[in-house]
């Protein structure tokens, strides 16, 4: 019989054995933590929100020390049970990977790798969102509960996740993608977060990623608050990262479960259409559809305009022009010299150099939401020598 991930299996129905067995892994979670006998568990202190998918439906019991809430012990299943289910989640580890694996098969569109936590793990088993975010691309997903950016995990069921960079160190460029998306950061010290996040943007750069989305945390604490402003500080000096503001698309909202962090099927749905359009203007024509777009796609009414001195060594900065289309509207920027895009220039203002001298430069912005994107080019500029 031929692996699952290789069979020819209809889009719908993969989507319906996805759901299945992702529901069978909670419920035999469920059926674990609720017929339980008496062996205690310890998990490594929790300083930041390591929290596993698991632990959403096991019962919490105070430790016998009365140590608020950093020892903490489930009551887990009798050995006969603990064996059937490490059984069960073992079989459901091989086939619900090669069934997700099929919806983003090779060759089904660009190479997309998705980094993340327990918080970003939703996506694992809401196959609703996955759809969403994984529409038209090769989307890997890598999501690990007590995952960081360059240490080593937090001890989860006896192990430690490897780190992202330990993972885009051993990644080949075609296997990271052009576009990689991280929302890491939950279990992450904020004293060394902001040289975490350098090392690894240099490592992903020096992979050739060309487009970085970094996901805002939710500010539940000041040490979430602190990872923010270092988001945002390294996204204003490097052109390659855009933020996805997390943070601020889920104030208010009825996203999580009672930590305020880990998502619900609703949040992990509202996740995917905020990241949905950051990978589509990333993208650009390589995810653009062979239809026309829809009216729901953005739409062009005022294109880009060029503003500096087109003269060698001067400063050109793109302005977007004027989209209209359902909101969020996310735009990304390329380059054109003779009309062919300069490779490695995705920000909105570009220096001047001598290969330009004497060509006509312009620029390209890509709009996207969740329907689609859509591009429109300013229009070019002769550069002069410089004065």
């Amino acid at each position: 019989m031929p692996p699952l991930g290789g069979a020819k299996l209809s889009p719908m129905l993969r989507r319906f054995v996805a759901l299945f067995l992702s529901r069978l892994v909670v419920a035999a979670t469920v059926t674990a933590t609720r017929t339980n006998a008496t062996r205690t568990a310890r998990e490594e202190p929790l300083g930041t929100h390591a929290v596993p998918f698991s632990a959403f439906v096991m019962r919490r019991v105070p430790d016998a020390a009365g140590v608020g809430g950093r020892n903490r012990r489930y009551r887990v299943g009798g050995m006969r049970r603990r064996i059937t289910f490490v059984a069960v989640l073992l079989a459901l580890s091989v086939a619900l990977p090669a069934v997700l694996a099929s919806d983003g098969a090779a060759g089904s569109g660009p190479r997309v790798t998705m980094f993340g936590d327990s918080i970003a793990g939703a996506l694992s088993y809401v196959p609703e969102a996955r759809d969403v975010l994984g529409a038209g691309i090769d989307l890997r997903l890598e999501l690990a509960p007590c995952r960081r950016l360059v240490a080593p995990g937090c001890w989860y069921q006896g192990a430690r996740p490897d780190s992202v960079l330990d993972i885009v160190q051993s990644s080949s460029s075609a296997e990271l993608g052009d576009i990689v998306v991280i929302d890491i950061g939950y279990n992450d010290p904020p004293n060394n977060y902001d040289t975490d996040m350098g090392t690894l943007v240099d490592a992903l750069l020096s992979r050739g990623v060309a487009h970085v989305v970094w996901v805002t945390m939710r500010e539940e604490t000041d040490g979430y608050r602190e990872i923010n402003e270092i988001i945002r500080a390294r996204a204003r000096e490097q052109p390659r990262i855009a933020i996805a503001d997390w943070e601020s698309a889920s104030r208010g909202k009825n996203w999580f479960n009672p930590d305020g962090l880990h998502l619900n099927a609703e949040g992990a749905m509202a996740l995917a259409v905020l990241l949905r359009p950051y990978i589509l203007a990333a993208c650009g024509s390589a995810c653009q559809p062979s239809e026309s777009p829809t009216p729901r796609f953005p739409r062009n009414v005022s294109p880009p305009v060029l503003r500096g001195t087109p003269a060698v060594g001067r400063r050109l900065t793109c302005l977007p022009g004027t989209w209209v289309g359902t909101r969020p509207i996310v735009v990304s920027y390329r380059w054109l010299r003779s009309g062919k895009v300069i490779a490695g220039e995705p920000s909105s203002s570009r220096r001047l150099e001598a290969a330009d001298r004497g060509r006509l430069v312009a620029c390209r912005v890509w709009a996207a939401n969740a329907s689609g994107s859509s591009v429109a080019n300013s229009k070019s500029m002769l550069v002069r020598p410089a004065k």
